[in-house]
């Protein structure tokens, strides 16, 4: 019993790397910004269909969902049977955040960002710390070299993967 149980394992464990390395990375594209529009991306927006859903944050009455990618969902929470879409906050390349009080820490690509979201309908970027976090990876956890900062202009940022 031990040995089928060893063998099943190793053939499961050999059949799931062989499928890994045959995967192409080359089916996700990168979407690639100009370093400035990655800047200039951070606004309020009227509310949007989730899409993409990643991280969930709470913070006293407000229930934030990041839209992977794309920036976050804003909701009143204070009926958590029924939540009420308040905005959007569009931040190019968001995939985390953390909220205490009126300011959230998210991340933009490979910059940290710190917003005021004491207004929802008009959120101010405070600060920016450039080059900070790592580069947004495929889904395949790599960027391919075609995508690499020495193969691609200067001045610009991965901020999202699509299907090819």
């Amino acid at each position: 019993m031990k040995r089928t149980l060893l063998i099943t394992l190793i053939v499961t464990t050999c059949i799931s790397v062989v499928y890994a390395f045959t995967q192409s990375s080359s089916s996700y594209v990168p979407i690639i910004v100009e370093r400035t529009t990655l800047e200039n991306s951070i606004a309020s927006l009227d509310t949007v269909s989730v899409q993409n859903p990643g991280k969930i944050f709470v913070y006293e009455n407000n229930l934030f969902i990041v839209e992977q990618y794309y920036g976050v969902h804003v909701f009143d929470n204070s009926n958590p049977a029924s939540p009420v879409k308040r905005g959007f906050i569009r931040i190019l390349g968001c995939t985390d955040i953390a909220v205490k009080g009126p300011i959230m820490y998210a991340s933009s690509a490979v910059d940290l960002v710190t917003l005021n979201i004491g207004n929802i309908s008009n959120v101010t970027e405070l600060s920016r710390e450039k080059n900070v976090l790592s580069e947004i990876v495929s889904p395949y956890g790599t960027i391919p070299a075609k995508y690499s900062l020495k193969n691609r202009p200067s001045g610009t940022i991965i901020v999202a993967w699509k299907k090819d």
